[in-house]
């Protein structure tokens, strides 16, 4: 049914995401260092945020893509 494919794919999305979480030496990394040494740029534009402000505190990073 329409419900369970629902499921489906939401456990297919959870059980990919898992995947990269408990094994991270398979991506290959071309960058050195931690987060902290990057900066980003707000939504607005308007300001730098600098990940090295948040070092120490828990951060939930949102990665969001359409497809």
């Amino acid at each position: 049914t329409l419900n369970q494919l629902q499921i489906s794919s939401e456990l297919k999305q959870t059980l990919h995401s898992l995947t990269f979480c408990l094994f991270p030496k398979r991506c290959n990394s071309s960058t050195e260092g931690t987060i902290y040494k990057y900066r980003a740029k707000t939504l607005n534009g308007s300001q730098t945020v600098n990940f090295s402000d948040y070092a120490g505190k828990a951060v939930l990073v949102v990665n969001v893509a359409t497809y």
